[in-house]
């Protein structure tokens, strides 16, 4: 037996320079015939996931897209590949919500780091809150669109339309709802998308009279069904800047 995986995996992390990071080899090839379909890649006639690696980063290297950045060039293809599975939109993704960390280090600057953690602790809530009302096995998170992104969360009705949910870290309603319109039109009514029957833009603060005004002109007006939903914290995590 062997471990066509790990030694891909050498190859690539000894030399970078001539194999990406995709090694995987049905992974590759399902990028390699993205680039035969949207580039003049040809594919090579050998099966080996050496050889067409290789030929995948000279293709790459040749559109001079990336200049001397080969480690963003090397994981380019990783990116068409999960971009491709989240264009399929699975049917078969239980439902339920895995909990990502309220807290950690990393290189983000501080004002984005507490964005995106604020963002994972809202999450959590809003799962429980949907849960409570609709069920359990009825609430999804982190669940593929169909347009290249992911929802923060689903709700599946019964008869099997469903409801589509944005979360926004922002200091006013009206923030809220203006950050999450374009993805909640974009994830539910692109080619391929969900087709939400109903839109929520989900924040901390309190609707203002002007938002909800502008909100219910939305559903009248464009026939939007659309609506905001406040996730309310505990008082000793009250968001502030």
């Amino acid at each position: 037996m062997v471990p066509r995986l790990l030694i891909a995996r050498a190859f690539a992390g000894v030399h970078p320079h001539r194999y990406h990071t995709t090694v995987d080899a049905s992974s590759q090839n399902q990028a390699l015939k993205w680039f035969v379909k949207h580039t003049d890649f040809v594919m090579p006639n050998s099966a080996n996931w050496g050889v067409r690696a290789q030929a995948l980063v000279a293709h790459l290297d040749r559109t001079n897209v990336f200049g001397e950045d080969i480690l963003t060039r090397n994981i380019f293809p990783w990116f068409i590949v999960d971009q491709l599975r989240a264009r399929a939109a699975p049917t078969n993704i239980p439902p339920g919500h895995s909990p990502r960390p309220p807290s950690a280090f990393s290189d983000l600057p501080p004002a984005q780091r507490a964005i995106a953690l604020r963002h994972n602790t809202v999450q959590t809530a809003l799962f429980a809150q949907l849960a409570a009302q609709y069920g359990e096995d009825r609430v999804w998170t982190e669940y593929p669109t169909g347009t290249g992104g992911y929802a923060d969360a689903i709700v599946r009705q019964p008869d099997g339309r469903c409801h589509l949910y944005e979360i926004k870290i922002a200091e006013t309603a009206a923030e809220v709802v203006r950050q999450a319109m374009g993805q909640l039109l974009e994830y539910g009514f692109r080619a391929g998308g969900l087709e939400p029957v109903k839109l929520f833009a989900v924040g901390e603060p309190v609707l203002d009279d002007v938002t909800r005004h502008f909100v219910a002109r939305l559903r009248a007006d464009f026939n939007l069904d659309i609506d905001y939903l406040q996730v309310k914290l505990p008082d000793d995590l009250a968001y502030s800047r």
